[in-house]
């Protein structure tokens, strides 16, 4: 607004503009939000390594992997989730590390994909 009214509007078919969304005050904007999400979300939960805890009285387990409010996304990963997803038994420091960057790396590209771009995900298939 502070540079006057513009002459024409924003889309998304420019190949120069990438990672833009629907535009926050859209009123599509929350269903289509919602429905990316749920799509990015369970893709990053099939693909990615989570965080398993195990109830202290009944044992039994539960795994998590990333929890979203909005925009903030917090993703969860600890060793009991690393060796619940494979069989790796190496130095826990490493392991945090490589999974960790693995698993930032799978939401980075998750998000890029929902926004319009194939090359990240190819590396996923």
């Amino acid at each position: 607004m502070g540079f006057g009214t513009s002459s024409n509007g924003f889309n998304n078919t420019s190949n120069d503009i990438t990672g833009q969304g629907v535009l926050q005050g859209s009123s599509s904007a929350a269903p289509i939000f919602l429905l990316n999400s749920d799509v990015s979300l369970s893709a990053y939960k099939k693909l990615g390594t989570g965080a398993s805890f195990s109830h202290p009285i009944s044992g039994k387990s539960i795994t998590k992997h990333v929890v979203q409010f909005v925009d903030d996304t917090s993703q969860f990963l600890n060793m009991s989730g690393i060796q619940q997803s494979t069989s790796t038994q190496s130095n826990i420091s490493d392991s945090l590390a490589k999974y960790a960057s693995t698993n930032a790396q799978l939401w980075s590209d998750l998000l890029w994909t929902s926004g319009g771009t194939t090359k990240p995900i190819q590396m996923l298939l």
